[in-house]
């Protein structure tokens, strides 16, 4: 299973998350938010018991990726950002994460964060916290 964790309180997240559910067509793509009870046991399982809230976790399979990894991996699943994230993953970690530092530290002055998803009926399906 393929599961993006994000930030439920982030307008930008909540963002991402939408963008990403009008790209990925074939639907294969889990959502739940850090601060769910689903979230929490998807990071505990991997060793995680405090999950930073300023940080995106993508779950593909067994492997755990955080940070700008998360974000590039899950570009790689979505129509004309695969290229383009397979060629930033050649950029050292280092300096992703240092861009990806910066937009975190700076998301809540960007985007409102009372920003919400509007979700169609097979949408909300995708979301392993709703039924919460």
């Amino acid at each position: 299973m393929a599961v993006i964790l994000y930030d439920g309180e982030c307008g930008m997240c909540r963002a991402s998350v939408q963008f990403v559910l009008s790209r990925d067509r074939g639907g294969a793509l889990r959502f739940a938010s850090l601060q769910s009870e689903a979230g929490r046991e998807i990071l505990a399982e991997h060793g995680l018991v405090a999950p930073e809230f300023d940080t995106m976790y993508f779950l593909d399979g067994e492997k755990l990726y955080d940070r700008s990894s998360a974000a590039l991996q899950i570009g790689r699943r979505l129509p004309y950002l695969a290229v383009l994230s397979r060629l930033a993953l050649l950029v050292p970690r280092f300096l992703r994460d240092g861009v990806y530092d910066f937009i975190a530290r700076n998301r809540h002055n960007w985007f409102d964060k009372n920003r919400c998803l509007v979700l169609t009926e097979e949408q909300r399906k995708r979301f392993l916290d709703l039924g919460e």
